[in-house]
Order: structure tokens, then sequence, then C-alpha cells
């Protein structure tokens, strides 16, 4: 049917998995048949399996943690950015203001997002912002003569996985550096952050610790007590070695299987840190000693 443009139901009645195609197929088939011409391409009823999968798996984590489960949903949703975490605005709380106050000649006293509403406290952040490693980034931007605004994106590394990416970026959003991570709690409730993968796109930008700066966000973010970095690469091995040789890990074990293992020095962190960020900016310039002993 040339010139027509067709619709194509990628129908939940079909059982994918007995199609015959690989997953590389199924990834790529809704772009292999728009090319035959079906551009407009829907699931039916595909809304209802979703919803009930999401409902299953949050009233089963429920059942298990209580409230935390609610927490957890809602760190994700912060994460994304997602309209879904301020649920007054999303189900029209201002939009019922406006007109409870035009119908009572403003002079109606209950109102859903007034005085008391618990909307701010879905503005509150809870977790260090992707901002403050924005404000390292110009301190190092500046003494090393970059140009531009650089920026920090932190997502889910690919929708609905656990793993995450924080990734900077510059003022045409391309990639200079990234890091693909996930997060780890032991029974005890320490923190463990695990690295999949990092890269520093630009080589330009090497050996001027941006990717240490990622990783003291990483750390300070995530309240990061050991990094693990699996399948590490050579890269690691000299990342690694180097955070410990400036005091950042006071401990750095290379014979667990194919994973190092590196134990975090909070004293190091905490003096990095510090309000006034003195520490830090000796730090980018490379004329930081202190703090490189072993941890008391």
């Amino acid at each position: 049917y040339p010139d027509k443009m067709l619709a194509y139901n990628l129908s939940p009645s079909f059982n994918w998995d007995t199609t015959g195609m690989t997953e590389d197929q199924m990834r790529e088939f809704p772009k292999e048949i728009g090319k035959l011409g079906f551009v407009f391409d829907f699931i039916t009823y595909g809304g209802h399996q979703i919803d009930g999968l999401a409902a299953e798996e949050f009233s089963m984590a429920l059942k298990q943690d209580g409230m935390l489960a609610l927490a957890r949903l809602q760190r994700k949703l912060r994460l994304i950015d997602s309209p879904y975490r301020t649920p007054q605005t999303l189900v029209g709380g201002p939009r019922l203001d406006g007109a409870l106050a035009a119908s009572s000649g403003r002079t109606a006293t209950t109102v859903a997002m007034g005085k008391g509403s618990t909307q701010v406290q879905h503005l509150v952040e809870t977790e260090v912002p992707p901002r403050i490693l924005e404000d390292w980034l110009e301190l190092w931007s500046e003494h090393y003569g970059i140009p531009g605004k650089l920026t920090v994106k932190l997502r889910p590394h690919t929708a609905g996985s656990e793993l995450l990416e924080l990734s900077v970026l510059d003022d045409m959003k391309n990639k200079l550096a990234n890091v693909i991570f996930s997060t780890i709690h032991d029974r005890w409730g320490s923190n463990f952050i695990s690295i999949r993968d990092q890269n520093t796109f630009d080589d330009k930008l090497r050996q001027k610790r941006l990717m240490t700066l990622i990783h003291l966000f990483l750390i300070h973010r995530y309240k990061g007590v050991s990094i693990h970095y699996v399948s590490p690469t050579d890269d690691n091995q000299k990342q690694a070695q180097g955070m410990k040789a400036l005091g950042i890990y006071d401990e750095v074990n290379t014979e667990v299987g194919h994973i190092i293992v590196a134990r975090v020095n909070a004293d190091r962190i905490k003096e990095l840190l510090g309000s006034d960020l003195t520490e830090l900016k000796n730090f980018i310039a490379k004329r930081s000693a202190k703090g490189r002993g072993k941890k008391k």
C-alpha cells in the first residue's frame, strides 16, 4: 500500500516470546514495520496489564515493608522528576481551588493547595541534588578553563532499570563523562555503590580529577561506605589506586573475584566537603595534601 499510513496493533494477546524473534528483533520490530508503512503503532488494553503489574508489585512490597515501599516509590518519582510526585497538582488541586474561589467570591477558607497542604512536602529535596555536583564542576571548569556550563543528569540507565546513570553534559548536551552504577544495602543498613561502567569520552578531560569528583558526589549522595567495581577495567584499577593515594579510599582489595572493593575514608570525605569548599578547591587544583594517611 504505497503512500498509505497504516496502523499496527502490537497486541498483548500475543505471547511475544513465542514469535521466534530474538530480543534484538523484538527491540527493532516497531521500527522495522514502520519501514513497511505501519507508522501508527498501538497496544490494545496494554494499560490494564501495566497497571495490574504495578499494583501487584506495590501491594506485595507494602505487605512486606510497610510504608518503606511507598517511600521507595516516591524516591523513583523524584529521580525522574515525574509529575506524579506532586499528587495534589496532578489530580487538579489548583484548578479546583480556582473554581472554588470563583464560585465563592474568593471567600472560601478551605482549599486543597493552601497553607498546611502536604504538596510542599513533595518539593523538599531529601536527597543530595545533582546541582551540588554542578556547583563543584563550575569550580572545576573555572580552574581548567573548560568553556560553557556543565550540567548533570541522573536517571535510570534504561527505562525501568535498577541501574542508574550519572552523566556530565556540556552546553550542547553532549555527554562528556558518565558512570553506570547501582546501590546496595547490607543487613546493617550500610550503603555500597556498585560501579558497572565509567567513561570519560573526551580525552582532553582526563587526568583532571573529573571522574574523582563524580565519585565524590556519589559517595556524598548515597552515603557510600564502600565502592565495588564490577568486572574492573584498567581504568578502574587506576581510579581505585589513585583515590587511595589521595586518601579518599583507605583500603583497596583487588582479590575478590572479578570485583575491586574500595573502602571509603569518611574522615577524608568530610574534609573535602567542608562548608567553605576550601579543601575541595585545593583538591581540584591538585594542591591538596591533607588526609592522605590511613583512617584512624
